[in-house]
């Protein structure tokens, strides 16, 4: 319902008597046959014949034929003029000829003013009876919140009633208040359990006859308000500590699958060597001082992943270990997600001819088997089974990885369309070697030393994953310009 609704209910137009017929009000304008007033009706007359030239010829160019309009619209323009409105178009348009500057008749100015007052009156009639039967509070208050007031708190009234307005700010109902004599107060909005938001505004008003009355409602919202709140510290906080339990359990869980199957735990903090990196790129460029490996564990739905966040001094970001190709008992995946899907369009579209890797060209590591090194890129890879650990059988493992350059945070685009190894030295695992390559730099070896133990997983592997993809990619080169 709009605004003119609410104060002229269905009244929008009345009948006017008039000699010529159809003729009705809308409150500020005659209408006939639903027609108002046209001022310019000389461009939809016809032209009495042809445009001539100098010489009396017909023109060649001749002007556009006028808009057509209807009969009763032509009938209207005479009806305005107090001209005869009988007739063919032909000749209405005729009769019209001389009087296209005339403005409506005196006759017909007269008859608006008595239709306007007319339709004032209805309207009011119309609109109290709206307010008397057919309007809630919410709507009197919208329409006219100063009549409202008066009617709840009658003069000489003495009641203790109070009014809980929740839509309206302090400095709108303030002063209508005070032209009453009312008291009136803010007071903060409870919270809305269902929606963990303010029911309507953050502050409510509250009015009455009685400053003690008013005083005390307001103390009663106030103390509703902060009841609702502790409670949901106390459930939050209870969240919490659930959140934590079950982090918890999921930790012990991955310390014990471990300690049983025997692997080597390889998560932790690595300290790296790379003297390719190191003599080609001057220290102040780094945003550390050492480069650096951070190792994580982690437990899916889908299975155990491995993964890893690095600092390479030039470049930083992230690796992604795929599961051994012995792993036979690796969880069969579940149909993707519509999100899913779209976070790996471009891995689906790569299967087929994107199936290779750069080990073939490095000799980093010894024993690397060419077979071992044709692994699938889809993302299903990165999902363990029952291998989820560097054994003394399994110290080969294949990774990809995504990233950006630390001068200007450009991400590099396509990294993890090449496979590259590292392998861990156990049983303590305390080092590695691997490979590592991208377009801003050679295809390089690189050592570590394990410097640090476990740790709670920091990041979202997923998320780091897709944030360093052809969008922000683009995002990012277009800010640099921009």
């Amino acid at each position: 319902m709009d605004f003119y609704e609410d104060l002229h209910p269905t009244i929008r137009h009345i009948s006017v008597r008039h000699p010529d017929g159809s003729c009705r009000c809308n409150g500020t304008a005659l209408e006939f046959n639903a027609h108002l007033f046209s001022q310019h009706i000389e461009q939809y007359l016809p032209p009495t014949g042809p445009v001539l030239t100098k010489r009396g010829q017909i023109a060649k160019r001749q002007p556009p034929k006028p808009k057509a309009q209807p009969h009763t619209w032509w009938k209207a323009q005479c009806s305005f003029r107090s001209l005869n409105p009988k007739g063919t178009v032909a000749e209405l348009q005729a009769r019209l000829r001389g009087h296209e500057k005339d403005p409506i008749s005196k006759g017909n100015l007269e008859l608006l003013e008595r239709a306007k007052k007319e339709i004032k009156i209805k309207r009011d009639e119309a609109t109290e009876i709206k307010w008397l039967h057919n309007m809630s509070a919410e709507e009197k208050m919208r329409t006219n919140p100063g009549r409202y007031l008066k009617e709840a708190f009658p003069s000489g009234d003495t009641g203790t009633g109070v009014l809980v307005i929740k839509c309206w700010h302090m400095s709108t109902i303030a002063p209508l208040a005070e032209d009453i004599g009312l008291e009136c107060e803010t007071v903060e909005a409870p919270i809305n359990r269902d929606h963990f938001m303010p029911i309507s505004e953050d502050l409510w008003v509250v009015v009455g006859q009685n400053k003690a009355i008013v005083a005390e409602k307001v103390r009663s919202i106030s103390r509703e308000a902060q009841r609702i709140k502790k409670e949901i510290r106390h459930e939050e906080e209870e969240q919490r500590r659930d959140e934590e339990a079950i982090e918890k359990k999921k930790q012990q869980d991955l310390k014990k699958a471990l300690a049983k199957s025997k692997d080597w735990d390889a998560t932790g903090s690595w300290k790296i060597n790379c003297p390719y990196i190191e003599e080609n790129w001057s220290r102040e460029h780094w945003d550390e001082e050492e480069l650096s490996l951070q190792i994580y564990q982690e437990r899916t739905a889908k299975g155990a992943q491995m993964f890893a966040k690095f600092n390479f001094g030039v470049t930083t970001g992230v690796f992604r270990f795929e599961r051994q190709r012995d792993d036979t008992k690796a969880k069969i995946a579940k149909p993707d997600t519509h999100a899913n899907k779209k976070k790996r369009k471009r891995y689906d579209s790569e299967d087929e001819d994107n199936h290779e890797d750069n080990s073939s060209e490095e000799d980093g590591i010894d024993g690397e088997d060419d077979e071992e090194r044709e692994r699938s890129p889809t993302p299903e890879a990165f999902y363990f089974g029952s291998i989820t650990q560097p054994s003394a059988k399994h110290q080969i493992w294949n990774y990809r990885w995504r990233g950006e350059e630390t001068g200007e945070g450009v991400i590099e685009l396509y990294s993890d369309k090449r496979l590259f190894k590292m392998k861990f030295f156990g049983p303590k695992v305390e080092k590695l070697e691997g490979t590592f390559g991208g377009d801003m730099f050679e295809d390089c070896t690189f050592t570590g030393v394990k410097v640090g133990v476990g740790g709670k997983v920091d990041i979202d592997i997923s998320e780091e994953w897709s944030e360093r993809n052809e969008g922000a990619y683009e995002s990012a080169r277009v800010g640099r310009w921009h």
